[in-house]
């Protein structure tokens, strides 16, 4: 996959959006907004964390393909220095026999802690220049 132009990106963001995901703002984030060749798609969800959909809809959003998704309280700019923020998925590791990612499950989320920059980005030629790219409004459909 690279960049939005690409049509399995294109398609995987169709079939996302979809899903459930009422009381919601889902953003696009990471390599795939810059055009770089990736293996998944950074997902931002931003929200009510105690709603009952969030957890089902993130397992949802995972069987459906490459999705790396994050709840997060606050969405920042990369450009904004260094920062620590918490974040939380709805898994706490990658697969029955890995290791348990170091964090704690609350409410039905896994959180986490997270530095950035990133290490992978200091150490890399790639720096991150695009804002999140809403892609779901969070408004209410019935």
């Amino acid at each position: 996959m690279e960049g939005l132009d690409d049509p399995i990106v294109k398609n995987l963001i169709n079939k996302l959006k979809e899903i459930n995901w009422d009381g919601f703002k889902l953003y696009l984030v990471g390599g795939i907004l810059e055009g770089w060749r990736t293996k998944d798609i950074d997902i931002c969800i931003l929200g009510n964390p105690n709603a009952t959909n969030l957890f089902e809809a993130m397992e949802e959003a995972r069987k459906l393909g490459p999705f790396d998704l994050f709840y997060v309280e606050v969405l920042k700019s990369l450009k904004d220095g260094p920062f620590s923020i918490a974040f939380a998925k709805s898994y706490d590791k990658v697969h029955s026999k890995a290791k348990q990612r170091p964090g704690e499950w609350k409410d039905g989320l896994f959180w986490q802690q997270l530095d950035f920059p990133i290490k992978k980005v200091i150490n890399s030629e790639r720096v991150y220049t695009k804002p999140p790219l809403l892609i779901h409004d969070g408004t209410l459909e019935f």
